[in-house]
């Protein structure tokens, strides 16, 4: 491909990320389309997002919280969820809302702090460790969505990954896919029952305030 014609394509993908006046009916997932309006705890991992940055950081801004973030705006990482998860085929909105979830809306508060650019919990073990940190905002949503695809794609593997590999616990997810849907990842990302049903509810707000 030309570089222009890259450059252009590029830039398109971007801007269909960012934008969208509402929120379409369905999009593409691993086994088929993913209705976007009924998301429950069988909504796949991978695939494509049904709610753009835009209509994310609205979202996260009309719940009346302040995030704490290390050298980007809530705008900012939306988009950087959207791309990182477009590149690995993960699916970024939910990505997004996990992050929402770990991180108790971005404000923290638990073992991990805000300036690690941690937004997935990733090494904060129940026995009491802070977790990961990461040398940016983008380098630690990168590391989200590599772990991610491991939990939900059998096929994941330091050949497969679209980036290089950032995630420090990615080699530790055994087997590769053992966590396909979201209902997945509750006791296993996370020790909680709820764990899954809380990002599920979560994100069905989203949609909801966006459609």
């Amino acid at each position: 491909m030309a570089r222009g014609v890259k450059t252009k394509a590029v830039a398109v993908v971007v801007a269909a990320l960012a934008l969208g006046a509402c929120v379409p009916e369905t999009v593409q997932g691993p086994w088929g389309p993913i209705t976007c309006a009924e998301p429950n705890n069988a909504m796949p991992i991978m695939g494509q997002s049904c709610l753009s940055a835009q209509q994310l950081a609205a979202w996260y801004k009309a719940s009346g919280h302040t995030a704490k973030l290390k050298g980007v705006t809530i705008d900012e990482l939306a988009m950087t969820y959207l791309m990182e998860g477009h590149r690995e085929g993960v699916r970024g909105d939910l990505a997004f809302v996990q992050a929402v979830v770990e991180t108790g809306w971005f404000q923290y508060g638990g073992q991990v702090l805000w300036t690690q650019n941690n937004y997935a919990g990733i090494g904060a073990t129940d026995g009491g460790a802070h977790g990961a940190i990461f040398s940016s905002p983008t380098i630690g949503v990168r590391a989200q969505i590599q772990h991610l695809r491991a939990y939900a794609d059998w096929k994941a593997s330091r050949q497969t990954l679209h980036a290089s590999l950032v995630d420090p616990r990615f080699d530790l997810v055994v087997p590769k896919g053992k966590a396909q849907t979201v209902g997945g990842l509750a006791t296993t990302w996370a020790s909680s029952t709820w764990y899954s049903n809380t990002i599920v509810r979560l994100y069905d707000e989203a949609v909801a305030f966006n459609s």
